[in-house]
């Protein structure tokens, strides 16, 4: 089969275009045929640390949507021809190649009226905001959530699901992408300067309560001065300097968004979650109350030159999925 090949981790990671064998599904397991694959900055994370165990050359892709070609010993409740979606295994080959193995008890469904591109760009990004506000924090409606990054892929999921929790939604954007935050359900969209006394403007005098962190450490421990009394930070990307916080003093709390960690740290409850969750995201989209900000699609042999635009930040607002078959 052909696939996209990582040789060797590293900084100056190369990708090429090679051939594998098709691989074959253990007991518990399915193999997809597949059609769409969704990029994600954590894939040139991967590809720059690499991850103990890969069997080298290594094939990156999380975000799978095709159809099952073949079905291991003991999977009940999938068959052969049905359209699927998962979040992958980063410790396994992934999804940009024409065949890609998962286990059984991670997938979801794909509605036909739901395309392959649109189930692609939702397991990584969609899966992340989704574990926030179904898995991490309790809804509080009325109440108010900053979202940094709102045009990007896991703050425009983000953005849609806190409106759906009854959230009042403060967006942190570029200017130039406002319009494109308030298409998405921002009440308000504001730039990154003096986030404080914005807040208390916008927010009849109160702070945040819950604060999506899309950024990294230092915004983050940033960030803790925007939260309000019981307010909570949703880190996705790295933990602020918790030095920062005098603890019994707001009650703050802080939550790890960490879905590959189910592969490692969790057990097949956890893995069956990952599926169970993105079947209740699909059914969102397919009923039109989410909408994946898809920025680009990308063929086969250009998914190396769109993952190295992805990690210099040289892409559009949105996702980018790649159409393999």
């Amino acid at each position: 089969m052909r696939a996209i090949l990582l040789e060797k981790p590293g900084p100056g990671f190369a990708l090429r275009m090679g051939t594998l064998p098709v691989p074959e599904p253990a007991g518990g397991e399915v193999r997809i045929k597949v059609t769409a694959a969704g990029l994600n900055p954590v894939d040139y994370k991967f590809a720059e640390i690499g991850q103990e165990g890969w069997v080298l050359p290594h094939v990156l892709g999380l975000d799978i949507a095709g159809t099952i070609d073949a079905v291991g010993d003991g999977v009940a409740g999938w068959a052969q021809g049905q359209r699927v979606a998962c979040f992958g295994n980063p410790w396994r080959r992934g999804g940009f190649a024409e065949f890609a193995i998962a286990p059984a008890q991670a997938l979801a469904a794909i509605p036909d009226g739901l395309s392959f591109e649109s189930a692609a760009a939702l397991p990584t990004a969609g899966l992340t905001a989704y574990q926030i506000f179904h898995r991490k924090v309790a809804p509080r409606p009325g109440r108010t959530a900053l979202i940094y990054g709102v045009t990007g892929g896991v703050g425009s999921f983000a953005v849609q699901l806190a409106k759906l929790a009854g959230y009042k939604v403060i967006g942190v954007a570029a200017a130039a992408r406002s319009e494109i935050a308030r298409h998405l359900g921002a009440d308000h969209v504001v730039q990154p300067d003096d986030l404080q006394s914005l807040l208390r403007r916008l927010n009849e005098g109160r702070l945040a309560d819950l604060v999506v962190d899309t950024v990294g450490a230092s915004n983050a421990t940033a960030a803790l001065d925007l939260l309000a009394f019981n307010g909570a930070l949703a880190c996705v990307v790295d933990f602020p300097d918790f030095r920062r916080i005098n603890w019994f003093e707001r009650g703050v709390s802080i939550h790890e968004v960490a879905l590959a960690a189910a592969y490692r740290a969790g057990g097949e409850a956890e893995i069956s979650d990952l599926g169970l969750m993105l079947s209740e995201l699909i059914a969102l989209v397919d009923q039109g109350r989410v909408t994946p900000l898809i920025a680009e699609i990308v063929t086969f042999e250009q998914i190396p030159d769109a993952l190295h635009r992805l990690r210099r930040r040289s892409v559009t607002p949105g996702k980018i999925v790649a159409r393999l078959a």
